[in-house]
């Protein structure tokens, strides 16, 4: 990806064929400073970020995967009383 990661941008989503990422791989929304990017999962130890159509089914994500290191969390939000939503941005 020749684009530094700090400017990535919810225009930067490309369609992808869909499929189904597994349960428990979600970590959080990714935003650039306040804008919502997409949420990442954490797969085979890369982190995929993609907009989710359902619960768990991926068509529009960034191309390619990310080291897990190229993140930083930014907060969170308690949305009920059992589930916590992090908030991550790019390094």
């Amino acid at each position: 990806m020749t684009k530094q990661l700090n400017t990535l941008t919810a225009a930067d989503i490309i369609n992808v064929d869909p499929f189904t990422v597994p349960k428990g791989t979600y970590r959080g929304e990714l935003y650039n400073g306040k804008d919502y990017v997409g949420n990442i999962w954490l797969i085979n130890g890369r982190g995929y970020v993609g907009v989710p159509e359902g619960s768990r089914t991926i068509t529009k994500m960034l191309p390619g995967s990310f080291d897990p290191k190229a993140f930083v969390r930014n907060g969170g939000a308690q949305l009920s009383a059992n589930q916590y939503v992090k908030f991550w941005n790019f390094k």
